[in-house]
């Protein structure tokens, strides 16, 4: 089976909402997420840098292991926007914000000093 990193940047309506937005993500689209049989682990990350060219100021990364990552991904965009996976009205819905990596070597972790 093989392991993708699907990475999606996202922005808030606006920064009246942000908190909002976040606990939304956190606490509604991250488990639903989840759901999505392939879909193994969810991280967000917030810029620590804003640049102009960032194309969003938060991202989360789905880590995904699957035979066919498109069927999983496709599952994901059918349920967005039903009761499987509700979205936040605080969420700005921008086109074309993600990029999907294939896992070309194996995971590696830090050992202890």
């Amino acid at each position: 089976m093989a392991k993708f990193l699907w990475l999606v940047f996202t922005n808030p309506t606006s920064v009246e909402v942000e908190d909002e937005f976040n606990d939304w993500y956190d606490r509604q689209h991250v488990p639903d997420v989840l759901k999505v049989p392939g879909v193994k682990a969810v991280q967000r990350f917030r810029t620590a840098r804003p640049a102009d060219d960032v194309p969003g100021r938060y991202v989360a990364t789905y880590e995904i292991e699957a035979d066919d990552v498109g069927e999983v991904i496709a599952r994901c965009k059918a349920r967005a926007g039903t009761d499987q996976m509700p979205l936040s009205p605080t969420l700005y819905r921008q086109p074309g914000r993600q990029m999907l990596y294939e896992a070309v070597g194996e995971r590696v972790i830090a050992q202890p000093a």
